[in-house]
Formats: C-alpha cells, structure tokens, sequence
C-alpha cells in the first residue's frame, strides 16, 4: 500500500514538471516545420470535420487520419496549441515512465532516456509520430487485445509505425527461426498468428498505402540511404555485446536496415533505436555500461538540439553531434 501511494505521489509531482518543460520548449520552438504545423491547426479550428484530411494534405502533406482528428479534436476544443500538445507530450512521458517502471528501470537510466535526444524530438517537432508513439507505449502497457489493437492503429497516426510494427514482429520470430534452422520445425500457433498479424496490417495498408508509395518513391529517387546506416551498425555492435536474444535483435535490426535503405535514415534510426532500447528493458540490459554510454551519447546530443530551439527556433537549425 504505501509503495502503491508513493508511485501515486511521485506521478503527481511528475505530471507539472513534464507539462512546464514541455510548454518551455514548445514555446520555442517556433520555425521549420511548426509553420506549417500551425497553420494547419489555426484551419482546423474553424473546420468541420468532412473537411479534416484535406486541410492535412494541404498544410502538412498528411494522410493519416487519427494524428489529423486528434490536433482536430483540440482545435476545434479552442485549445491553444501548444497546450494541447503539451498534454500529449505529459500522456507519452507518463507512458514511457510506466513501462520502465513495470519493468524496474532504475531512476539513473530513466533520466538518460526522458532526456534522450529523440524523446526531445518527438516532443516537439514530431506532431504526428508523437501520436504514434502514444498508441505504441501503450500497447506495451495494456494487455491482450486491446494493446494489439492500439499497435495496429498507430499507422493511421504516422505511417512509419508500420516500420516500427515490421522491426517487432521481425524480433518475435526469433523463436521460429531456431526451430526451422535447428530442429526443422515451426510453431503452428505462431504461424497462424502471424499469417493474421500480417492480414491486418494489410487491410491497415489499404487506407495509408499511397503515401508510403509516395514516401518510398521519393526517397528512392534521392538515392536511397546506404550511407545513413551507420546508426544501425552501431547498434548492431552494441547489441553483439549486449543482448541476450542476439537472433531476436539481428532480426530487428536487419529489418531497419532494409527500411533505411528505401526510406531514409532519421525517422527510421528513431524507431530502431526506440525497438533497441525496447528490448533491451525487456532483457534487463539497460544498465550494461556499453548501452549507458550509448544513452548517455544521445543525452548529449539532446543539450545541443535544445540548444538550437533556444537559438534558431528549431532544432535542427544549428549543428548536432
């Protein structure tokens, strides 16, 4: 009981903190991107509905339906923006704070992830995967089918949670893969799964597949991205060392460097690197002093992207390491 009213207390307390540093950075965080995004926002709050994916193919070039609702939602609420995106940005961090956690985090490793440079990232330039991430983290959290179906909906939010989505079933057939390879057997159970898994997310496909085609298209035709790999060469690395499931995270990461490779390398690097550090608190592994000083790497970087906000109104407008 007194454990139960501690944790109670110290969300609590949380809870101001998250919100006042998220409001300071917002308030900030003025250019790149946010241009379009607040104009996208000022039109939804005097829009109807029907009229949603419209304004978000015009202002933020968006065909996903559940992030372009939900900025609806608070739009059309008269919420001022970066309030309303605060309050996602306090629901992502208390879910990332659950998960870790659930699985005894300890406190030392928790500030280097709530201060990693892509958490700071997805709280304040990236509107959309933040909604996805939410979806995400919670289906880590709840059980069942309600958590399989906020992982399967997180695409309608940002396309790119289908990667994320690949990367984790790629790690969950680890166990098949040693039984074809070693024994010459499959388990039917996780076949029949998967044959299911993969016939939801196709029907998922349907409603976003023009704006992966035109993503990956896009992208091809800038090159690909050969040389964005390195990130996922170091995790490899690191993960050598590290994990205990070497199969499960080579599965994982061998399916983000086919994803780098068509789609490019900042987003995807977030995602493998959120599936690396997932796994990881699955294993326990978080505390293992390579994975401290890749955490503590992109704590670092993070100084200099808040430094940029401070400077240019955007993070991305200076340099990083």
């Amino acid at each position: 009981m007194y454990r139960v009213k501690l944790n109670t207390v110290s969300l609590a307390l949380l809870m101001p903190l998250f919100f006042g540093l998220s409001m300071l950075l917002l308030t900030h965080y003025t250019s790149g991107d946010q241009v379009h995004y607040w104009r996208f926002y000022e039109a939804l709050s005097s829009s109807n509905a029907s009229d949603v994916m419209l304004l978000a193919r015009r202002h933020v070039s968006s065909a996903e339906p559940i992030s372009a609702y939900v900025l609806w939602v608070g739009a059309s609420l008269g919420i001022e923006k970066n309030i309303f995106i605060t309050v996602l940005n306090v629901i992502l961090l208390l879910g990332i704070l659950l998960l870790m956690r659930r699985h005894k985090v300890p406190w030392y490793v928790q500030l280097l992830i709530f201060s990693n440079f892509y958490v700071i990232v997805l709280m304040t330039g990236a509107e959309r995967l933040k909604i996805a991430y939410i979806f995400l983290v919670y289906a880590a959290l709840v059980p069942g089918k309600l958590g399989l179906s906020l992982a399967l909906a997180s695409p309608l939010a940002h396309l790119q949670s289908f990667i994320l989505l690949g990367g984790l079933a790629a790690s969950r057939t680890s166990d098949n893969m040693r039984s074809i390879f070693g024994r010459m057997r499959m388990n039917k159970k996780a076949l029949i799964s998967g044959f299911i898994l993969a016939a939801i997310a196709g029907l998922v496909f349907l409603f976003v597949q023009e704006g992966i085609i035109r993503k990956a298209t896009g992208y091809m035709a800038r090159g690909g991205g050969v040389s964005e790999l390195f990130q996922v060469v170091l995790l490899a690395g690191v993960a050598f060392f590290v994990a205990k499931d070497r199969v499960r995270m080579g599965l994982m990461l061998i399916s983000m460097m086919v994803a780098i490779f068509l789609l490019g390398g900042m987003r995807v690097n977030m995602i493998a690197f959120s599936l690396f550090v997932y796994l990881m608190i699955l294993e326990g592994r978080l505390q293992h002093p390579f994975v401290l000083a890749l955490l503590a790497y992109f704590s670092l970087k993070s100084v200099f992207f808040v430094r940029n906000i401070f400077i240019y109104g955007n993070g991305f407008g200076g340099w990083l390491l």
